[in-house]
């Protein structure tokens, strides 16, 4: 939190990829970076929750967190509209992907969603084909159950979708488009 690195305040590009921030919160002094495009603090040690004031990089059009020792529900990003690349993967994140509780219906550019290896527990939510841009979608090694929904058939730009190891049932809905 003392880094004169939170002075910064251009900054446009971080990435502090693969580091080893001996196991501490994320600095909540991020969110000053308010100018920040693309950020990626990927495999770091990072622990704990996400600081609520990441949700004032209204610019960022990518994020990655993952590899970290993250934990909490999915992290508030209603004002991270410009996002088109998320990753939470290989975290500790957990509940529901509930539309009531989260904002991440609301990311009308995302491209990549990936979720895979955290603790989610919910089914799929329908709303998932508002998501109509997404490229590349993982859920893998989390606790989704119950049937994919028919409204997955609105990814029409998808070409790679991963589910392994879930709970899912019943059959695949039919994909026209």
């Amino acid at each position: 939190p003392n880094s004169s690195l939170f002075r910064l305040h251009h900054l446009r590009y971080l990435s502090l990829r693969h580091n080893n921030f001996n196991p501490s919160s994320l600095p909540w002094e991020f969110g000053n970076l308010s100018r920040l495009e693309y950020l990626s603090l990927t495999n770091n040690s990072f622990v704990g929750q996400v600081p609520s004031s990441f949700n004032s990089l209204s610019l960022l059009s990518h994020l990655s967190l993952s590899q970290n020792e993250l934990t909490g529900s999915f992290p508030l990003v209603r004002n991270l509209t410009k996002l088109s690349f998320l990753s939470l993967d290989n975290n500790h994140f957990y509940g529901t992907l509930n539309p009531n509780s989260t904002s991440l219906f609301e990311l009308h550019h995302l491209r990549y969603l990936l979720l895979s290896y955290n603790n989610f527990n919910s089914s799929i939510p329908s709303e998932i084909g508002i998501l109509n841009r997404l490229e590349v979608f993982s859920l893998s090694f989390n606790d989704f159950s119950g049937q994919v929904p028919p409204t997955i058939s609105n990814l029409t730009s998808l070409t790679e979708l991963y589910l392994i190891h879930n709970h899912l049932t019943g059959s695949f809905p039919p994909v026209q488009n």
